[in-house]
């Protein structure tokens, strides 16, 4: 397969990583056919194809020799990366008011701290979606929920949060009922408050270099 999005305003590596994870979680799931042996990633550009390889080999943990055809053992890396990797999880609304909030707001700094950033209606699955909510959750390093709005589905990943020791970061657009619009039992809580998505990502890197310094999250293996 070829490699979609770079040249068209997309960053080479997420567009990377994103197609490497549709393998893995097809390996994962087995929804591959019995008879596939290989999977080959090709590239026009030599340069490109080096960094792809680049960054292939961290996410294996492993080097080609010089010279030598580079190979990975797709099983192996499947269980590396889809059940090791480090993940945030984003509860919020998926109004259309929200995607630059999301993008810029929220996957702006969790990208920056070397994390992936999940949301529901991003990801690929089979099955019930509470239960594929709960395995996000659960393996997650931490979660964002952004309250704005008293979302039913945010409050209840909340919780969930909350039931699985899961750190969480709330955020909350300020409006002038603000205080209001947070129900009772987060009231209690930090929660970051935002005018313009600016501020929301300034505050967010924060609160994640604060959270490391404590020990709270890990660091991006």
């Amino acid at each position: 397969m070829t490699l979609h999005g770079p040249g068209f305003g997309l960053d080479e590596r997420d567009c990377f990583e994103a197609q490497l994870s549709g393998v893995l979680r097809a390996i994962e799931l087995g929804r591959h056919p019995p008879s596939l042996g290989r999977v080959v990633f090709v590239e026009l550009d030599a340069r490109r194809a080096a960094r792809l390889q680049g960054y292939l080999d961290t996410a294996s943990g492993q080097r080609a020799a010089p010279g030598s055809e580079p190979v990975v053992d797709l099983r192996e890396l499947s269980d590396r990366v889809v059940h090791d990797r480090q993940s945030v999880f984003a509860a919020m609304p998926f109004a259309k008011e929200f995607e630059d909030v999301f993008n810029f707001g929220i996957q702006g700094p969790v990208h920056e701290a070397g994390f992936r950033c999940e949301r529901m209606d991003q990801v690929n699955f089979v099955g019930d979606v509470v239960a594929e909510m709960r395995k996000r959750i659960q393996r997650a390093n931490f979660v964002v929920a952004d309250l704005t709005g008293a979302n039913p589905n945010v409050y209840l990943e909340v919780g969930f949060a909350w039931a699985c020791a899961r750190p969480v970061v709330l955020l909350a657009r300020n409006t002038g009922e603000l205080r209001d619009s947070l129900h009772f039992d987060t009231r209690g809580h930090r929660c970051l408050h935002y005018e313009t998505i600016t501020e929301l990502s300034d505050k967010l890197r924060a609160e994640i270099a604060g959270l490391r310094r404590e020990g709270v999250v890990g660091s991006h293996a």
